[in-house]
């Protein structure tokens, strides 16, 4: 199997939640990878994942990673590994729009558990 290259332009969109854009730019069986962005003073729902572990990387803008109670600002080249059952939410507290990637391990898109 030949290697396709993958961008946003030719990656299938997304939007989910109130402000929450989103690029699938990998998704297999066993892994997920996805382009996000959240719109200012936009949060998602507080949850975590019975089975997926997720690691976090921002590209632009500072989002705030809330992670079994501790709040961290994601700064640029930043990232943030989320286990599995931690319960975490991503918020932009920001006039800029973050850009970061979220990979999955499985793919976490099936076991999402709404706190």
């Amino acid at each position: 199997m030949s290697a396709a290259v993958v961008n946003t332009d030719t990656a299938e969109y997304y939007v989910w939640g109130d402000g929450f854009y989103g690029w699938q730019l990998v998704r297999f069986e066993r892994l997920s990878v996805f382009k996000e962005r959240i719109s200012p003073s936009t949060a998602e729902r507080r949850h975590h994942h019975s089975g997926a572990e997720q690691f976090f990387y921002v590209s632009s803008g500072v989002p705030s990673m809330e992670l079994d109670g501790k709040i961290s600002a994601l700064h640029l080249q930043h990232g943030i590994h989320v286990s599995v059952s931690a319960s975490h939410q991503i918020t932009n507290r920001h006039r800029s729009d973050p850009l970061f990637t979220v990979t999955s391990i499985p793919p976490s898109h099936v076991d999402r558990v709404m706190m």
